[in-house]
């Protein structure tokens, strides 16, 4: 695996950034259990789509020329991770432009499920909760009623919804961790 730090002072015009990535880019994708979409080549129009959604921080300038920088580097390559993870651009949304470029090199280096490992780093609550939060706030729940219980469903991908029944309390803590990890499991078992 490509050792990123060696590009931390670079600055890529956006062709040159363009092959840097698609050059590096099979080292942080998952060998199996990934869209093939996800394995096809980044284009600029690609990154500018990124850029203009807000997943990935806006360019640099150079006269009238975007220079793309090493924090450029690892969102999108986080992203590109994120999307053959099975996460769809909805859920990832500004996830990348949120976190610091440590932060970012930490989710690269280590090959394992981004949410996961959010969920095992030293500080576990701050970066995941918010992550599950701004999931929570793109979605609108709607209401269903099952004999006197109320439940509220919560889209969370196509295919997937998560269901809360009323006067639910959240766990907090290393209760929270375990429960996402018991998700995780289902998820990867399931067929």
């Amino acid at each position: 695996m490509a050792r990123l730090e060696t590009y931390s002072k670079d600055t890529w015009s956006a062709d040159q950034f363009v092959q840097l990535v698609n050059r590096l880019l099979p080292d942080f994708l998952p060998d199996v259990g990934f869209s093939q979409k996800v394995r096809e080549e980044v284009n600029l129009r690609l990154i500018r789509h990124y850029t203009s959604i807000g997943t990935l921080d806006e360019p640099g300038k150079l006269g009238k020329e975007s220079r793309y920088s090493f924090r450029h580097l690892l969102q999108l390559l986080l992203v590109r991770r994120l999307l053959a993870q099975g996460y769809s651009s909805g859920n990832i949304d500004e996830f990348p432009r949120r976190q610091s470029n440590q932060q970012l090199l930490a989710l690269l280096e280590r090959n394992e499920p981004a949410l996961p490992r959010l969920l095992h780093q030293e500080n576990p609550g701050e970066s995941a909760l918010e992550f599950l939060d701004s999931v929570r706030k793109r979605t609108r729940p709607s209401t269903a009623r099952a004999s006197s219980n109320s439940w509220t469903r919560i889209p969370l991908c196509p295919g997937l919804e998560l269901q809360v029944q009323s006067g639910f309390v959240s766990p907090r803590g290393e209760e929270l961790v375990s429960l996402i990890g018991q998700i995780t499991d289902i998820l990867r078992n399931f067929k």
